[in-house]
């Protein structure tokens, strides 16, 4: 992601847990990427994804974003994966499974959709603290979007994949739902699904936070990601 204005910010990258592999407390991915220098486990191509995500209503939509305005893939052979607004392109590690391409590029089109539509952070109108909690929520949409796309291929018949994000999440909505009814045990259908929504983004917003959810690319926190990307674009602004 970067907006317009001089010093432009560097492409969102992939939260970690896309790449690392689960928690021992986790059931493992059963197809997960490869290591550098092995092969894929399938040839990763656009088609591909776009066949696995036609099982998911929300995947469908993604990829109905993608052809709309025109964004291409680049498949690539460094970690993780990001997009850029400037070349209007996700990034990707190309030693991917199909499977958890698609969940990545579910992930990176809500990126996508947030820089070309808004709401998006920009470090050249907001302040540090204002520009790194738009992007914290960005990345928590971004992630319960594929968590949602996940649910939906399960439901479909595909293998189940989960990953840590996915537990912090669903066991946050579990909490939200269990503290709404110790208030309110009558609680309506419609105002039990809002406290699990608000449960399972305040878990994943914590995770984001506290340093548990890290990039991809480097390891960092997403708050000294975007703290530097503010500091990088306020050090190349003239006054």
């Amino acid at each position: 992601m970067s907006s317009t204005g001089p010093g432009p910010v560097p492409p969102i990258a992939l939260p970690a847990w896309m790449t690392a592999a689960p928690r021992k407390v986790e059931p493992p991915a059963p197809a997960g990427p490869g290591k550098p220098g092995s092969p894929p486990q399938q040839r990763l191509t656009v088609k591909a994804i776009r066949d696995f995500l036609a099982k998911s209503a929300l995947g469908r939509e993604a990829v109905a974003f993608y052809d709309a305005h025109g964004i291409s893939i680049n498949f690539m052979s460094g970690k993780g994966a990001s997009w850029d607004k400037i070349d209007n392109k996700i990034n990707m590690h190309s030693y991917y499974s199909v499977e958890m391409a698609a969940l990545v590029f579910v992930h990176e089109i809500h990126h996508a959709r947030s820089s070309i539509d808004g709401p998006t952070g920009d470090p050249h109108t907001q302040s540090m603290d204002a520009y790194v909690a738009t992007m914290l929520n960005e990345e928590v949409h971004a992630t319960i979007a594929a968590i949602q796309v996940r649910w939906e291929l399960n439901k479909a018949g595909e293998p189940p994949l989960t990953a840590p994000s996915e537990s912090a999440y669903s066991e946050g909505r579990r909490t939200g739902v269990k503290r709404l009814l110790e208030t309110n045990p009558d609680a309506s259908p419609e105002e039990r699904a809002q406290a699990g929504d608000k449960g399972g983004y305040d878990a994943l917003m914590a995770r984001f936070r506290n340093g548990d959810a890290r990039s991809s690319r480097d390891g960092r926190s997403y708050v000294e990601v975007y703290e530097t990307s503010w500091k990088n674009v306020q050090s190349t602004t003239p006054p």
